[in-house]
């Protein structure tokens, strides 16, 4: 079943990273966003000039562990579409948390996000993405307080690839 997904997920980022593009006319807001894509390595891009894989893109969007960071405890790459959106339970020990997240879509076209705290919602906004093969149009911030269930929810209009990674943050003024 694993290995299903796994290829399922290579053929969604395939298709996003060739410049398939998605016709929904609205980014869903409530219940299920779809379920995860797996982050696993893709073959590469046929796109000239555009990113040979995943995990190539993802370094140039959102560099790991840039001088002077804070060293990421979760860091993940995928795909969102209109159909599908992703899911992931980033929930940290009690403190101050951060999430960053970047994309690049066939246009540019943002994604959203919605940050929830259990039941409760945190922050919801847009990431603006870089256009596909552009530079990125660089990553949002989120800022959250750990020792509770949270979860980061990615939702898209147009086919998108992202990246997201959590650090520990600056202390959450109130």
């Amino acid at each position: 079943m694993r290995r299903l997904l796994v290829l399922a997920g290579i053929g969604v980022v395939a298709a996003v990273l060739a410049g398939c593009a998605g016709g929904a006319t609205g980014i869903p807001t409530g219940g299920s966003t779809g379920d995860a894509i797996p982050s696993a390595e893709p073959r590469a891009s046929k796109s000239p000039g555009g990113p040979t894989s995943l995990t190539a893109w993802a370094e140039s969007a959102l560099p790991r562990n840039k001088p002077g960071g804070s060293k990421a405890v979760i860091r993940e790459a995928g795909a969102v579409t209109a159909e599908t959106g992703h899911r992931a339970e980033i929930g940290q020990d009690a403190g101050a948390w951060t999430v960053q997240i970047a994309c690049e879509s066939a246009a540019g076209t943002p994604i959203a996000y919605r940050l929830m705290g259990g039941s409760e919602e945190i922050a919801r906004g847009e990431v603006a993405c870089g256009a596909r093969g552009e530079r990125g149009a660089g990553n949002t911030r989120v800022d959250f307080a750990g020792g509770t269930e949270t979860r980061l929810e990615l939702s898209a209009e147009a086919d998108a690839i992202f990246v997201y990674e959590v650090t520990p943050g600056a202390a959450i003024q109130n």
